[in-house]
């Protein structure tokens, strides 16, 4: 071990960047095919600087560091394990180069970092020095530290006067920064055996060290990470980087300002108004002590209180991970702390950051960790209404468990009598590797934004060489073990396990609270069936209630029969339409009820789609049924999957054969029993009810009873029922079993009664049950109606959503509803409520827009005027939105709760069904002349069937009873940029004049537009070129998916050239005047999320771009014209460009102008005939000149050819100049334009773009 004083000058004698001074060894060395034995791993050299701070330093200590190379090379665990998991990634490659960097270069792809896209190249690039680094100091193989130092040089080539702030910056920018100084860290503190490898510099040099801290460390903490004023853990994510930046820097001041940004942050001043606004980062304030004499405190006792638990549990999780991890950065220094300013001190009563505020730390890790394991902790709301979010509980992840180790082995805490979860949950911990779902997940991973911890293996403590079984190994399966993820929960749920079986949670039934919370589930797609199996073992019959929470009404219920001693599975499935009430996001609360039976619950299979196949009833998930005293009773039940069928809990008498229980009852009341379907490993039981009446009018009455009067039913639910009921009262003297048939028929009936006004608990409306909103999810409506402000429709990117009731009824309404996502009030703020018959033409019915409440729900009345008034549709949508959370995403639009006060009626008349379409149309759009149909299915008895599309007649033809399909041709002159309008007519089966329908029942629409102007053909012809000019198919294939007239594609192009987007190139001899557009785009919430920069551009010389569309598109996904500047009209450009500001997804686009041509100076290129060196040809509107003899070749089909194209003039930047191509030979002290800027060769150079700074161009002065 070398160790030596480390003398570093805090004033750097040049300022060296990116643009002006080049690597040493530029050229990256490559790996080789076989790897050449590697030298002894390298002697770490140890220092300690004039500001006292010791290296290495950063991440881990040089202690950490050789203890981890020796329990590796010595095969011990834990961190055997760790780094083979690590090795196993692809950030271990012997081959891995930075995303960033150019092909076999140092030179970075982008030296700006201003883009949403280069966080995450970040992220991962900072993984891979980290983890390239780790490799290198483990194995001694230079090509690691080859590839170590080729990342770290290529993010140190970046222009420090390139960097920008762009949206989340602050939260994304520190942790790539820190791993990125992990590695140079390690780098400077160890030497190579060999000065270079392949001719590549492995020495890391003064040079490295200016450029880092020059290009990157400086301006990543002036632009990202320069505030103490963000959001709760948007704060420490960047703190990380902040703290490890001035350790690295040797900065003592930087490094006490930035460590009391880590513990008090007194400095503090809000940017927010969320959660009233107090949300400073630090730990003493998101691990907060709520006193007892708090009036918010009903515990009567002081707890420490984790405060971004109210925002939603993915967000506290990050905190915990951050908080100590920070700590041990800190630690690692020695550093100490004043025991209440958190302030950088070497007082006597100074106290380590773990001890910092009374293990403040473990407090709030053990409260986090509480709740997410099943328990309910206290807390006090921020704002009135407020509550402990139950997004993400019971997702907690645990591969490294820092707190407890560092807790117990570096803070000599009693982790078990002081923070029992802790404890609990590192005997339960996950190892290097781990199911996620049903996804094997390593530890060492880039999981977006989140800071995983997962360099503290490294500074895993010595001591756990010494503990058996220190490594958890991976389960054997995915399915959920609740001797490691459940949680007992009251005196009636206790552990137990069999020898010869698995362990348990046993439950009583009969227990007053008996639970069993099971965390870590990862549920399959809920749309679709979403089975979820637990393995059960019961000595009765019991009743298996599944809740979010323990002290949440249960969504699902299962009932367990009897397995005599035998381990089952049950099954519930958590289809959206299934469940009635939240589902945990990750957890599950198992509770056991409705008898004195105990059932042991073993585990949960969150995804048993594909694993189990569980025998399904037609008549799940029960069955309630009518018989009659003294007379026989049959019933056969359907089931599927089933190779066993059993009859359980049942009457004298009863009888199950060949899958019919026959029964004849002698006493009247009701009676339960079981029908049991297996498979042998999933069991299914279907309980039974059979009501007994006295005779067969009662039978009838018995059916009848709890129905309410027919006017408060559909008239069409009614009308089944009213026919059975007439159908049996006629059978009353039928024979028996023709008779069960009868009121079997009548009792379905009654099951599917449905309300004309159906009512949740607080009067209002039930949209759920009355209406569609083709905008949200079935789950996103359900949680409109569900009384839970934690629950809502998502962060929609959209200015209204649409809910429609249906062709057959109406809503009038009083009053409306709307209650704010818990904490963001704001989004919901300026919402007004419209009413519309064709969903066209809308009317405003509140009096005014809501104010923003998240504590209640907001009533706004309905305009006195407009009370009575009948509508198909109602619409939400923002009229006056509040100020954003976050400026950087403004336009966020979030409701918890929806309400109708007021009430449905039925139209008069109805049709089932009412589509348009058009068979000579292009994805939904039609133009004059095209032929458009409406399709329309109803009751066979209407008549006098009459429709008019476009103001005009359409002819209505009819193929059967109840079907007519109306037709008619779009008309010159039909408003452009409108739907297709339509209005039936016609005369219900009881002769009354029906309401007019004028929408469609599936949402179908046209647009109307016109080929008028259309540019379709100039598009078709064009060369489809990247942002940067080249010719890429991708690209060209992302054009076609535009104009190809599939609304079901779309473009998906990704970063190029600082720009999303593509360009046309009409050649040069053609220009367009564009008059107007025309756009749809992607069709899903993506295609209206990313739009906020999606603009329209021309240019000249595809250098300079003026644009044409003033603004952005409208936030729909249906067609919509796209306005553009009245002066585009009057100008004329060669390339037209589709630009955004993130990844372009247009599923649509039409263009209108006019064509402008020249002819040629140059003639057509011939692929028959001889050209010889000079020629000049024109080619898809290019011209070229021949280098040399050739024939055949396509100009334009490859750059490195014989034909060179010609670039565009470009007169601004000097005479004969003209823009850079690709396939032009360059000769020193030639000039081109690129990208805004004029530059010069150095010497020959053919296909090289400019930009590189150790290219053949350099920027010409002024150019």
């Amino acid at each position: 071990m070398q160790i030596a004083a480390r003398h570093r000058t805090r004033t750097l004698v040049a300022i060296v960047t990116a643009a002006v001074i080049g690597l040493a060894g530029g050229s990256v060395a490559a790996p080789p095919a076989v790897a050449a034995e590697a030298p002894p791993p390298p002697a770490l050299v140890r220092t300690v600087s004039e500001s006292g701070f010791s290296h290495p330093g950063v991440g881990f200590t040089g202690d950490h560091l050789e203890n981890m190379r020796a329990q590796v090379q010595a095969g011990a665990e834990p961190w055997a394990s760790y780094y083979e998991a690590m090795t196993a990634t692809r950030y271990a490659a012997r081959d891995f180069r930075a995303e960033n960097a150019q092909t076999d270069s140092d030179t970075p792809k982008d030296d700006a970092y201003a883009s949403v896209g280069m966080r995450s190249v970040a992220l991962r690039d900072g993984i891979g020095a980290m983890t390239q680094a780790l490799e290198y100091f483990v194995t001694g193989d230079e090509q690691y530290r080859a590839n170590a130092l080729h990342v770290v040089r290529t993010w140190s080539s970046l222009d420090p006067e390139k960097y920008a702030y762009f949206s989340d910056a602050h939260i994304h920018t520190g942790v790539p920064l820190y791993y990125i100084l992990i590695a140079a860290e390690l780098l400077r503190s160890t030497e190579p055996a060999s000065a270079a490898l392949d001719g590549y510099d492995l020495a890391w040099t003064d040079t490295d060290e200016q450029r880092l801290e020059t290009n990157l460390i400086r301006p990543v903490l002036e632009t990202f990470l320069a505030s103490n004023n963000r959001l709760w853990n948007q704060h420490l994510y960047g703190v990380i980087g902040m703290v490890a930046a001035a350790i690295y820097l040797d900065d003592a001041d930087l490094y006490a300002e930035r460590v009391e940004w880590f513990t008090v942050n007194a400095g503090y001043e809000s940017e927010h108004d969320l959660f009233g606004g107090d949300v400073n980062g630090a730990l003493a304030a998101i691990f907060r002590e709520i006193p007892a004499d708090d009036p918010r405190n009903t515990t009567g006792a002081p707890f420490v209180q984790h405060m971004e638990m109210l925002r939603d549990q993915a967000h506290g999780q990050g905190d915990v991970d951050l908080l100590i991890a920070l700590a041990r950065l800190v630690d690692n220094q020695g550093t100490t702390l004043d025991p209440d300013a958190g302030t950088v001190s070497d007082a006597a009563d100074a106290v380590s950051p773990y001890r910092f505020l009374d293990n403040r730390i473990l407090a709030g890790a053990d409260t986090f960790y509480a709740f997410m394991t099943g328990d309910e902790v206290p807390y006090v709301p921020a704002t009135e209404g407020g509550a402990i979010s139950q997004a993400y509980r019971g997702r907690l992840v645990d591969p490294l468990s820092e707190t407890y180790l560092q807790y117990r082995y570096r803070a000599g805490v009693d982790v078990a009598a002081e923070a029992p979860h802790v404890a609990e949950l590192y005997e339960n911990r996950d190892g290097a590797m781990f199911y996620s779902g049903a996804t094997v997940q390593n530890f060492w991973n880039d999981r977006g934004s989140d800071y995983t911890g997962a360099e503290y293996w490294v500074a895993f403590p010595e001591e756990l060489a010494a503990v058996p079984g220190a490594a958890a190994p991976l389960p054997p399966t995915a399915e959920l073990a609740v001797d490691t993820f459940g949680t007992p929960i009251g005196a009636g749920a206790v552990r137990g396990g069999d020898a010869d079986g698995p362990a348990y949670v046993r439950l009583d039934a009969g227990a007053e609270e008996s639970r069993v919370a099971v965390r870590r589930a990862v549920w399959s797609d809920r749309t679709q069936a979403a089975p979820v199996g637990i393995r059960v073992r019961s000595d009765g019959t019991a009743r298996l209630e599944l809740a979010r929470s323990a002290i949440d009404a249960p969504f699902a219920s299962i009932t367990v029969p009897d397995t005599h001693g035998q381990w089952r599975y049950v099954w519930a499935d958590l289809n959206v339409d299934e469940t009635r009430g939240p589902v945990g996001d990750n957890i599950v609360v198992i509770s056991a009820t409705g008898s004195d039976a105990q059932v042991d619950v073993a585990s949960v299979l969150a995804q048993a789609s594909g694993v189990l196949s569980p025998p399904t009833f037609a008549d799940a998930p029960a069955l309630a049924v009518v018989a009659v005293a003294g007379e026989p009773w049959a019933r056969e039940f359907s089931v599927e999957g089933a190779d066993e069928l059993t009859l359980e809990d049942a009457p004298p008498g009863a009888e199950l054969n060949d899958g019919t229980v026959t029964w004849t009852p002698t006493q009247t009341g009701d009676t339960e029993m079981l029908v049991v379907a297996s498979d042998g490993t999933t069991i299914t039981a279907l309980p039974v009810t059979v009501s007994v009446a006295a005779d067969r009018p009662g039978a009838i009455a018995q059916t009848l009873s709890g129905v309410g009067e027919p006017a408060t039913y559909t008239s069409e639910s009614w009308a089944r029922v009213d026919a059975a009921r007439t159908a049996a009262e006629a059978g009353q003297g039928a024979a028996p079993e023709e008779f069960a048939v009868l009121l079997e028929q009548l009792t379905a009936a009654v099951a599917q009664l449905a309300p004309l006004n159906p009512l949740l608990p607080d009067g209002a409306l039930d949209v759920g049950a009355i209406a569609t909103a083709p905008a949200l999810t079935t789950a996103q409506l359900r949680a409109l109606i569900d009384a839970d402000n934690q629950s809502h429709w998502g962060d929609q990117r959209i200015s209204e959503v649409v809910f429609d009731l249906g062709p057959s009824f109406r809503v009038r309404a009083d009053a409306f509803g709307i209650q704010a996502r818990d904490g963001f009030a704001n989004r919901s703020q300026g919402t007004n409520v419209y009413g519309s018959n064709d969903g066209v033409t809308w009317t405003l019915l509140t009096e005014s827009p809501n104010a923003g409440q998240d504590a209640a729900i907001e009533r706004l009345e309905v305009v006195a005027e407009l009370r009575d008034e009948r509508f198909r549709f109602v619409k939400l949508r923002v009229d006056e939105p509040g100020v954003p959370s976050d400026p950087a995403f403004p336009g966020i639009w979030s409701i918890a709760e929806f309400r109708i006060h007021g009430e449905r009626t039925e139209a008069v008349g109805s049709m089932n069904g009412v589509s348009v379409a058009s068979p000579d149309g292009s994805a939904g759009r039609v133009v004059p002349g095209d032929r458009v149909e409406l399709t329309l299915t109803g009751p066979a008895g209407n008549t006098d069937v009459r429709v008019s599309m476009l103001g005009q007649e359409a002819t209505v033809t009819s193929a059967g009873p109840g079907e007519w399909v109306a037709a008619a041709a779009v008309p010159e002159g039909a408003g452009v940029g409108a739907p297709v309008s339509f209005r039936v007519d016609f005369t219900t089966a009881a002769g009354v004049a029906a309401d007019p329908i004028v929408a469609t029942t599936d949402g179908s629409s046209l647009y109307v537009s016109t080929d008028a102007g259309s540019l379709a053909d100039a598009l078709r012809d064009a060369v489809v070129l990247r942002p940067d000019g080249t010719v890429d198919a991708a690209w060209t294939a992302h054009a076609l998916r535009m104009t190809d007239g599939d609304a079901a594609t779309h473009s998906d192009n990704r970063l190029n050239a600082g720009t999303y987007g593509h360009v046309w190139d009409f050649g040069a001899d053609t220009t367009v005047s564009v008059t107007g557009a025309e756009i749809l785009v992607r069709q899903d919430g993506y295609g209206i999320s990313r739009i906020a920069d999606l603009r329209l551009e021309g240019s000249d010389d595809g250098q300079t771009w003026t644009r044409l569309t003033p603004a952005a598109p409208g936030k729909t996904l249906a067609w919509q014209q796209w306005p553009v500047a009245d002066a585009a009209a009057d100008a004329a450009y060669r390339y037209i460009r589709i630009a955004n500001g993130q990844i372009l997804g247009v599923a649509e686009f039409r263009l209108f102008g006019e064509v402008r041509t020249a002819p040629s100076a140059d003639p057509a290129w011939e692929a028959e005939r001889v050209y010889e060196a000079g020629d000049r040809v024109s080619s898809q509107g290019r011209a070229f000149v021949a280098q040399w003899w050739t024939r055949g070749e396509v100009p334009g089909a490859t750059t490195t050819g014989s034909w060179m194209e010609e670039g565009a003039p470009a007169p601004a930047a000097g005479t004969d100049v003209r823009s850079w191509t690709a396939s032009w030979v360059y000769d020193a002290d030639d000039v081109v334009t690129f990208a805004d800027q004029a530059w010069r060769a150095r010497w020959w150079t053919r296909g090289q773009q400019p930009g590189d700074a150790h290219g053949p161009w350099e920027p010409v002065a002024g150019g």
